[in-house]
C-alpha cells in the first residue's frame, strides 16, 4: 500500500510539472503572453482545492484519485489559457494633460499593469502634453505636477489608497499621443504588459522601463545628443528600432541577459544611445529602422527610403 501511494505521488509530481512545463514553453515561444500568468493568478484558491484532493487522498483506499489535484490546477490553466480575453473591451473615455505656463520640458511616468499601450509623438495643440484615451473607462488616472519650470505627468493603472484585485479579464488599453514640442524623460513601469511605442519624433532625453513581463516595441529617432537607455527588471522582451548609422554602445549586468542585433561592427562617431541592461532573463533586440533615413539625409530633407524591407542589424558599440 505504502509503495502504491508512493508511486502516484511521484505520478502526480511528474505531471503538474510536465503540464506547468508546457504553459511556460508556450508563453516562451510568443504563443501565450505573459500576461496570462498574473490572470491564473487570480484563481490561487483552486490551489489550495488542488492541495486539499490531495491531503484526502494519499491516505486513501484510492491514492490513484491523487491525480485529482494536478488536473484541478492544469485544466484551470488550460480554461485560462483558451478563454484569455482581448485586450480593452470597454467603454473608451478620453485623457488629457496640459502643461504649466513657463513649461519648458518634461516627464512622462506610466506605471502599468496588464495594460496593453499604443504611444506615439504628435503635434498637439498648445499647451497639452499628452492626450488619448484609455479602456476600460473607469481606469483613467493622470496627473500633472510642476517643479520650477517642468512638469512631470504620471498615469497609473492603478487607482490610489484602494485594495487592489485583478479578476480574470481585467485588462486595459492605452492609446497616447505625447506631445514633439518639448524635451522630455519616459519612465515606463510595469508589469504583464505589452505595446508599441513610436517614439521617433520626441525630443528624448531618457528612457528607462523597469518591471517584468512586459513586452515592447520601441522606435526611435536620431538622437541630438547621447541618449540613455534603461531596461532594468525580469524576463522583459524588448526591440529597439533605431535609424541608420546610429550607434548604440550597450553594456549589461545580471543573469543571463541576451542584447542582440550587434553583427555589424560600428560605424561614425554621431550621437548615439547608451543601453543599460540590468536584472535577470531580459532580452533586447536591436534593429535598423527600415523607414528611417540616415541622419546625414534627414538633415538635408531626403526622402524615406527602404519602407517595408526586413529591418538589419543595427550598429552597436559593445
Amino acid at each position: 500500500m505504502r509503495d502504491a501511494v508512493h508511486a502516484w505521488r511521484r505520478a502526480s509530481r511528474g505531471l503538474f510539472l510536465m503540464g506547468l512545463g508546457v504553459f511556460l514553453l508556450l508563453t516562451t515561444l510568443g504563443l501565450l503572453d505573459w500576461s496570462f500568468w498574473l490572470e491564473a493568478f487570480a484563481w490561487w484558491p483552486l490551489l489550495l482545492i488542488g492541495i486539499g484532493l490531495r491531503l484526502i487522498f494519499e491516505r486513501s483506499s484510492a491514492p490513484w484519485l491523487i491525480l485529482l489535484s494536478p488536473i484541478v490546477v492544469l485544466g484551470t490553466l488550460a480554461w485560462v489559457a483558451v478563454s484569455h480575453p482581448a485586450w480593452g473591451g470597454g467603454e473608451w473615455v478620453s485623457v488629457a494633460a496640459e502643461a504649466p505656463e513657463d513649461t519648458s520640458q518634461w516627464s512622462f511616468r506610466a506605471k502599468m499593469a496588464m495594460v496593453h499601450l499604443d504611444l506615439s509623438s504628435h503635434a498637439l495643440p498648445p499647451g497639452h502634453l499628452v492626450e488619448g484615451k484609455v479602456s476600460p473607462s473607469s481606469e483613467r488616472n493622470i496627473e500633472v505636477h510642476r517643479s520650477r519650470t517642468s512638469a512631470r505627468v504620471e498615469m497609473s493603472s492603478w487607482r490610489p489608497r484602494r485594495l487592489h484585485f485583478l479578476p480574470p479579464g481585467d485588462r486595459r488599453t492605452w492609446a497616447l499621443a505625447v506631445t514633439d514640442a518639448l524635451p522630455v524623460e519616459m519612465d515606463l513601469d510595469g508589469a504583464f504588459s505589452e505595446g508599441d511605442a513610436d517614439l521617433s519624433g520626441l525630443h528624448l532625453t531618457r528612457l528607462e522601463m523597469q518591471g517584468a513581463f512586459q513586452d515592447f516595441r520601441l522606435r526611435l529617432g536620431h538622437p541630438e545628443g547621447e541618449i540613455r537607455l534603461y531596461v532594468e527588471g525580469a524576463f522583459n522582451e524588448i526591440r529597439i528600432l533605431v535609424p541608420p548609422d546610429t550607434p548604440v554602445s550597450v553594456s549589461s549586468e545580471g543573469v543571463v541577459n541576451m542584447v542582440s542585433g550587434r553583427d555589424r561592427p560600428p560605424q561614425g562617431s554621431g550621437p548615439g544611445y547608451r543601453l543599460r541592461v540590468e536584472g535577470v532573463f531580459n532580452r533586447v533586440d536591436i534593429r535598423t529602422d527600415p523607414d528611417a533615413v540616415p541622419a546625414a539625409e534627414a538633415k538635408r530633407g531626403g526622402p524615406v527610403e527602404g519602407g517595408g524591407t526586413r529591418a538589419a542589424a543595427a550598429r552597436v558599440v559593445p
